[in-house]
């Protein structure tokens, strides 16, 4: 095998790998309007190594955007309780904008930092 075939299907497995976490939290949403329905409220937190897991969600966005440059800087270190659906989604939101409004410069350059002050 040569070694950008591996790389090739590393990358792959990563790209299907959050895909399918992204299946997990549209069916997360279905049940979490479910509860809301139900009058439940309450939200679904739990430790989440920050750093972690904004550089998963960020290789994402790099194979989504091959055209733009997605710089991470985090020296953030430890984990806050957050509910991960809704994290994942307010940073979904934030790329996406940040990637649309991005489009016509030239240098296609979305920072991303992340440190404790």
């Amino acid at each position: 095998e040569s070694p950008e075939l591996t790389q090739s299907m590393h990358t792959s497995m990563t790209t299907l790998y959050s895909q399918l976490e992204r299946m997990e939290s549209i069916i997360s949403r279905i049940f979490s309007i479910q509860r809301y329905h139900m009058g439940i409220f309450s939200l679904k937190c739990e430790p989440v190594d920050i750093k972690l897991f904004l550089a998963q969600e960020v290789d994402l966005y790099r194979q989504l955007h091959k055209g733009i440059i997605f710089r991470l800087d985090c020296s953030f270190q430890g984990t806050l309780p957050l509910d991960k659906i809704q994290f994942r989604q307010v940073l979904t939101n934030l790329f996406e904008n940040a990637a649309k409004h991005i489009s016509g410069k030239k240098k296609k350059i979305i920072a991303i930092n992340c440190h404790k002050e």
